[in-house]
């Protein structure tokens, strides 16, 4: 059974299992981020179940020429544990440039939570063929909700070089909660800039409670003078704003 302990801000979660069912793809639809965009390549197009890697019919992701950190993350939503990774390789002119990568899994969020531990699932040296399905065996016991995959920075050295990749599909089994603690960090006088509207009424530890079993929350908002906060789900701009009269608590 789970035990959760809020002392102030601070959830503990004991159990852990892990589902003896393995599910197919679960990459499939669900929400991808990356390291920028060129060409309309837009990190959704790696999770769209379209393995077609011809760049032009729309199906492949593409981030900037030149960058020295070139990468692509999927939040899965829950944890699991990870088994296989298959990564279809652009299949015309440009596929060449799929090289020197590596696969990265995280229990947190590496984008929000600085500091957050990695498993190398694998890695591939060299470049892979045009339209190859790469397939990568995780190590044993690589457990995480997010993936990345990133270009190894000491490989990219021309002002061409870009990630563009067409499809990542995942094989796992399903982790029941197994987030040994899970921490609010405090930012004093700042707010989340984010759309979601506003609970009134919410006392700190209700509002707590309500981010923790929401798998989409990664903070909150909660006003200084009275009982009103708000739950931070979508990092379109993750930009902290000064604001005297709230603290952002950011969940790690």
């Amino acid at each position: 059974m789970d035990k959760i302990s809020i002392p102030w801000l601070t959830i503990c979660v004991c159990t852990c299992t892990i589902s003896g069912v393995g599910t197919n793809n679960i990459a499939l639809g669900k929400p991808a981020t990356q390291s920028s965009v060129t060409l309309n390549g837009t990190p959704d197009r790696a999770v769209d179940g379209n393995r077609d890697s011809t760049f032009w019919r729309k199906s492949c992701i593409h981030t900037l020429h030149g960058e020295t950190d070139q990468w692509w993350s999927v939040d899965l939503l829950s944890t699991y544990r990870i088994n296989t990774v298959r990564i279809q390789n652009r299949g015309d002119e440009d596929g060449f440039k799929f090289h020197d990568f590596e696969v990265e899994v995280y229990k947190q969020s590496p984008g929000h939570c600085p500091g957050a531990n990695k498993t190398t699932c694998a890695s591939h040296p060299g470049a892979a063929n045009l339209g190859e399905n790469v397939q990568l065996t995780c190590a044993e016991g690589t457990i995480g909700r997010y993936v990345k995959l990133l270009k190894l920075p000491q490989f990219i050295s021309s002002p061409e070089d870009a990630l563009i990749i067409c499809e990542v599909e995942i094989e796992g089994f399903l982790v029941h909660p197994c987030l040994k603690e899970r921490q609010f960090h405090k930012h004093a006088g700042n707010k989340m800039q984010s759309p979601n509207p506003t609970n009134t009424g919410l006392t700190r530890a209700e509002c707590s409670r309500r981010c923790y079993y929401d798998n989409g929350c990664y903070g909150i908002n909660i006003r200084v003078t009275d009982d009103e906060c708000q739950l931070i789900t979508e990092f379109d701009s993750n930009t902290l704003a000064d604001d005297s009269g709230w603290n952002y608590y950011r969940l790690c």
